[in-house]
């Protein structure tokens, strides 16, 4: 009999208790005690392995997944017949939409799913670099769900850009799979949307227009108003590439600051901007190189891939990226010789 999906195997450290906390305390930090329970039941009905970050938890969305986390799936599964991918652009060559077909042996015709450009694009490097890869990704996350039955999680790509959270289909996706009314919370996000731009502009504002001591009595500090949105702009480019504000506040809060406009020191100012700088260059860095593997994943295909970065050791971008120099290079030198032997035979 066909079944949708794998049965899936009872992980060994869903009863062990030191490795349960490790998770509570690193993929899904923030989690409250019913969230974590409910994080761990994902787990194990999707089978998906919080230690190789194929899933993780996140306070203000909810569980997500990524995407080469459903490409294995697919890959396991017995019923897998295989997936294509395209994407439509403008004059422009700008993408309108991106068009994923998944097929399995055990139905007679493709799941197929589309994601528009437009309403998923976010702002950051990552997308304006590489637009077609971006929205190919969503196409692919929302039909490898479909066609295999993953449920309870999503992906950042699926919820869409910053102003709009996405589609209202994929809004409405995610919140059906967690039994939630669709109309009422979407209209929540927006109003939590505004709402935490209208905390962050007062932030700056004070530092503008109250000279004073504030409650705790600590003055305002020396980073002139029209610069702290420069340090409003690296922190949304930051979250543009994590999802979330910690780099940057934990960055501030090891030199005993909540926000930058407190700031009462030039060597405080000029050592929180170092380490973010480089944080920054450091998430850029490893977008490109995850870019790079995705590419070139899909020049030799994903069998060839994944044999390749096995031998190093390796079972996704995540775990090259965690590679030290020389071996990372190692491994990248040997990748470039078999994408450039395929596109030799091509």
């Amino acid at each position: 009999m066909a079944t949708n999906a794998l049965a899936v195997v009872q992980p060994q450290w869903a009863e062990d208790q030191q490795l349960l906390e490790t998770i509570k305390q690193t993929v899904c930090k923030g989690a409250t005690d019913a969230q974590f329970r409910m994080f761990v039941e994902v787990c194990k009905a999707t089978g998906l392995n919080p230690f190789l970050n194929e899933i993780w938890f996140v306070p203000s969305v909810g569980v997500m997944a990524g995407r080469d986390a459903y490409l294995r799936k697919a890959n396991e599964h017995p019923q897998f017949d295989g997936m294509e991918t395209r994407v439509e652009r403008n004059e422009q060559n700008i993408p309108i939409k991106a068009v994923c077909t998944v097929w399995r042996k055990d139905r007679g015709h493709p799941i197929i799913a589309e994601a528009y450009y437009n309403e998923y694009k976010k702002g950051g490097n990552v997308w304006s670099t590489y637009p077609s890869a971006m929205i190919a990704k969503v196409a692919e996350v929302l039909a490898l769900k479909r066609s295999f039955a993953i449920n309870g999680v999503v992906t950042e790509e699926e919820i869409g850009n910053g102003q709009e959270r996405g589609s209202k289909e994929a809004q409405q996706e995610y919140l059906a799979s967690k039994g939630i009314e669709t109309t009422k919370p979407i209209d929540e996000f927006t109003e939590r949307q505004a709402k935490l731009k209208a905390e962050g502009e007062a932030i700056l504002n004070s530092a503008a227009s109250d000279p004073k001591p504030n409650a705790k009595g600590k003055k305002h500090g020396i980073i002139p108003f029209d610069k702290l949105r420069n340090w409003q702009k690296l922190k949304d480019e930051i979250r543009s590439f994590t999802g979330t504000d910690g780099t940057y506040y934990g960055a501030l809060q090891a030199k005993g600051y909540n926000h930058a406009n407190e700031i009462t020191s030039e060597a405080d100012a000029m050592a929180i901007w170092k380490v973010l700088g480089a944080e920054l260059n450091r998430l850029k860095q490893n977008a490109e190189l995850l870019q790079l593997l995705e590419v070139s994943r899909d020049t030799i295909g994903a069998r060839v891939f994944a044999d390749l970065i096995g031998l190093h050791g390796c079972l996704t971008g995540d775990d090259v990226l965690a590679l030290a120099s020389d071996p990372l290079q190692a491994l990248l030198a040997e990748l470039k010789a078999i994408v450039d032997e395929k596109k030799g035979v091509e």
